[in-house]
């Protein structure tokens, strides 16, 4: 049309003139699912790993030489649980900002107990990621690769819907907050 700026018809928007655009992902939520199924993915993997030998990886822990005796078995069971249950907030989408808090601070305490490891010169031959299953020795690499857990975890929590809030808010729950009457 001659004279036509090519936004919005007045009063309206441009997504109301093309509804079909309000129904397509965007580009944030696919970015987003897609890094929530990695990570979940992923720990779903390693939190299976674990859990389906726990005395064997509890030997793994042994080997650390970091751990007091008593607290392996504690240790041994308490890493696949919560592996799997931050892979499960990750999958569905429930309670995503604990499942996203719980794996910055597994990823982030991973990276540093791995590079103290390191720093000491403990040589193993199974870091444990994946339990005993997939063995791999622990190399310099090997922290990087939660440093990455948590940058993915970042972006997870990045491009999170706005209107999930932060956390466990959402416009409905702010919208009922009493206000002060007159």
């Amino acid at each position: 049309m001659i004279g036509s700026t090519g936004g919005a018809a007045p009063g309206g928007t441009l997504a109301s003139r093309r509804p079909h655009a309000r129904n397509r992902p965007g580009l944030r939520r696919l970015v987003h699912l897609a890094l929530r199924w990695m990570l979940g993915l992923t720990l779903a993997a390693t939190s299976l790993g674990k859990a389906l030998d726990l005395p064997g990886f509890r030997e793994v822990l042994t080997t650390y030489d970091l751990f007091p005796g008593w607290t392996l078995w504690p240790i041994a069971v308490a890493m696949p649980v919560t592996e799997g249950l931050i892979a499960l907030s990750m999958l569905t989408g429930r309670r995503m900002w604990a499942g996203i808090g719980a794996s910055l601070l597994l990823h982030g305490s991973f990276a540093v107990i791995l590079t103290l490891e390191l720093a000491r010169g403990v040589h193993l031959e199974n870091c444990g990621c994946f339990g005993v299953f997939l063995a791999r020795p622990l190399k310099w690499s090997t922290p990087l690769e939660d440093v990455l857990m948590v940058a993915i975890t970042f972006g997870v929590a990045l491009s999170a819907p706005r209107w999930t809030g932060f956390p466990h808010r959402t416009m409905a729950t702010a919208a009922t907050v009493p206000t002060a009457s007159r």
